[in-house]
């Protein structure tokens, strides 16, 4: 790794960096609490001296959090890979309430969209953790200029960790990768696919992903709004840490699941729909979150090779039918491994062309088939292999309300100051087209989607088609009758902060717009027609007050109100009855459509009522919403507005009897849609 690495030693003897420059050369630092861009010790964490070197230690006896933290100024590192690494030794560590808590090697870091990252090298428990000095390491790529915590420590479990050369190293991205991920095989500088002339001559292909289970009908439905491709999973423990550790039962159900493929080919061969064989989750499942555990454990990779040529062995007399062999569904490794993502690909292709020199193999990009991971990902020798990316970008637009991801993304937008547009998601699979390009390489996007009910979704799903389409990708709409969010039957939204799903009789406009897309696969190749992109943006709301028109009350009160920016505070310093502010008079129209958004967190038990006057007075109130609040923590907010007639009003929030309650509001809008 030299010669390409920037790397700084932190020696605990000293802590803190220099006011300038970026990592280059080994720092000296000082142990200092007080001083700002240094390690700060909390109560429990200490400096001894182990063989002539200061180490940092972390103790705890009651189970709480106890860090050695590092602030990293913006602008130190460079926004390449950034690798952490450090060795660690745990002393009778007790089992933590989750697997994230216990021993801590963490970074923490806002992204470019303000959410809060938390990457960090991961400790397995069972029990008590006890272990000498290991080796442990995480990798990161941040956005330039961004402030970094480092913290070193014990959180929610009781015993005493100690922290010796912790080391951060700035690699270059293709550097990095080039040396994690060699070629499996050396090529030609010119070398390109290779491909039949019936694969070559296959027209574009569309259809969807599967749901994990056979339904009698569902493949009939999807022939009838115009589909010629189905991705069809198998799989029951898809994303589970230590899954399908037991081969011989993930054999047994394997060959289960391949008694059901008999009728599912029978359906697609009786409607003219290709399939994709997709083998969802392999044997042995995740280490950790990043890491499949069959590239670092040999029995779990020759079980899944076994596997491979026992689903094959199986289906030759259906390949009239067949698409391709999927080979490993988003594969996920960051560690360095003999057998990596890529490696493991290859040799399973290698057995299943023993067998089938013909029907095509499905290679898929690292990190859950990242469309920017195709920079590093290296064409193999074989021939008719078709290559597949996953299209969900940008994640807090279409993973929205999904594991903490925060409500409210909108596209297009400017968001976190980049522009989320066609130009921006062309962009996310400029390394997939560049592939495409260099080996004359055929490509699925074997997923993609936005959830259902995110504001602009049908525009970036149209976007999303349009850009493959102009490129002759072949793709997967993820999914069928698999889960509410992802439906093309299903409309949806948040209320209250809460997903809603629906599935109206008369359809959805999802299903308006891929059925539109699907008219081509009966279409001849030059005479496809276009698919207007107006008829499926949806018109933006329009905001009729916001929170610059928030106001309070004329009268004498007993608490304390602020406004500051795009954010307003009420506070219950003695013991008002009400706390709380009300909007400046708005019209409504009794058959008019309206939307409450906003931000809020507090002790308070927040309410908010459509009042007749612009005060707080519920007399004429057409409703009261009541919405718990979370402390220190944002809660998104969105609400229909109830209005029966048409009239002047205002909104009032507010809090009963609740002295020394407080709560805080920001990005308040009312919104006529």
């Amino acid at each position: 790794m030299t010669g390409f690495l920037k790397r700084i030693i932190l020696p605990v003897a000293v802590v803190g960096f220099l006011t300038a420059g970026v990592f280059a050369k080994e720092y000296k630092l000082t142990v200092s609490e007080s001083d700002p861009g240094k390690w700060v010790f909390q109560p429990g964490a200490t400096v001894p001296v182990r063989d002539g070197q200061k180490i940092i230690r972390a103790q705890s006896d009651a189970g709480g959090r106890v860090f050695a933290v590092l602030q990293i100024p913006p602008g130190r590192l460079r926004g390449d890979v950034i690798r952490f690494r450090c060795e660690v030794k745990a002393e009778n560590v007790s089992e933590p309430p989750n697997s994230w808590n216990g021993v801590k090697f963490m970074l923490v870091y806002k992204d470019k969209y303000g959410i809060v990252r938390y990457p960090q090298a991961v400790f397995r428990h069972g029990g008590n953790l006890n272990f000498d000095f290991t080796k442990v390491e995480f990798v990161v790529q941040v956005p330039k200029d961004v402030s970094l915590t480092l913290n070193c420590g014990i959180e929610l479990s009781t015993g005493a960790v100690e922290f010796r050369n912790i080391s951060i190293e700035e690699i270059p991205f293709k550097k990095y990768w080039a040396e994690l991920f060699p070629p499996p095989v050396k090529l030609p500088e010119d070398f390109k696919c290779e491909y039949s002339e019936a694969v070559k001559n296959m027209p574009v292909c569309r259809g969807f992903m599967s749901s994990t289970q056979y339904r009698k009908g569902d493949i009939d439905e999807m022939a009838k709004w115009g589909a010629n491709l189905v991705r069809w999973q198998i799989q029951r423990s898809f994303a589970k840490v230590d899954a399908e550790m037991d081969i011989d039962d993930f054999n047994r159900y394997i060959d289960s699941k391949l008694d059901e493929m008999e009728q599912i080919f029978a359906d697609c061969r009786r409607l003219g729909i290709k399939v994709i064989l997709d083998v969802h989750a392999p044997p042995g499942g995740l280490i950790d979150g990043k890491n499949m555990r069959m590239f670092f454990e040999s029995k779990y990779r020759d079980a899944f090779i076994d596997t491979w040529r026992r689903i094959v062995q199986r289906t030759q007399k259906d390949k009239d039918v067949l698409y391709g062999y999927d080979i490993i569904n988003e594969p996920r490794q960051q560690r360095k491994t003999p057998d990596d993502y890529l490696k493991v690909q290859y040799e399973v292709a290698k057995a299943i062309r023993e067998i089938d020199p013909e029907t095509p193999i499905l290679i898929e990009s690292n990190n859950s088939a990242s469309p920017g991971d195709f920079a590093y990902l290296a064409p193999l020798p074989l021939k008719n292999i078709i290559y597949q990316a996953h299209m969900y970008s940008p994640l807090q637009f279409t993973h929205q309300g999904i594991g903490g991801q925060k409500v409210g993304a909108v596209y297009p937008s400017l968001t976190g100051g980049e522009k989320i547009d066609k130009e921006s998601l062309r962009e996310n699979l400029n390394e997939v087209r560049r592939f495409q390009q260099k080996y004359g390489a055929r490509i699925l996007i074997g997923e993609f989607n936005a959830i259902v009910g995110a504001d602009g979704e049908h525009e970036w799903l149209y976007d999303v088609i349009d850009i493959m389409e102009g490129y002759k990708w072949d793709w997967c709409y993820h999914a069928f009758r698999e889960w509410g969010a992802w439906s093309p039957e299903h409309i949806g939204g948040w209320n209250n902060g809460k997903h809603w799903l629906k599935r109206p009789a008369e359809g959805t406009l999802r299903k308006e717009l891929l059925t539109a897309f699907f008219k081509r696969n009966h279409e001849e190749p030059g005479s496809v027609k276009a698919v207007p992109r107006d008829k499926f943006v949806k018109p933006k709301p329009k905001v009729i007050i916001n929170t610059r028109d928030i106001r309070f009350p004329g009268w004498k009160h007993d608490f304390k109100t602020s406004i500051s920016d795009n954010l307003v505070r009420a506070e219950n310093n003695a013991n008002a009855k009400v706390i709380g502010f009300y909007s400046r008079q708005f019209q409504v129209t009794a058959n008019g459509k309206y939307r409450v958004v906003f931000e809020a967190r507090g002790t308070a038990g927040l309410q908010v009522a459509f009042t007749g006057t612009d005060r707080i007075d519920l007399k004429n109130a057409a409703g009261v919403v009541r919405i718990p609040l979370n402390g220190q923590k944002w809660s998104d907010i969105q609400m229909p507005l109830p209005v029966s007639k048409s009239c002047n009003g205002a909104l009032s929030i507010f809090a009963w009897d609740q002295p020394g309650r407080w709560f805080e509001i920001r990005n308040f809008r009312v919104e006529s849609l």
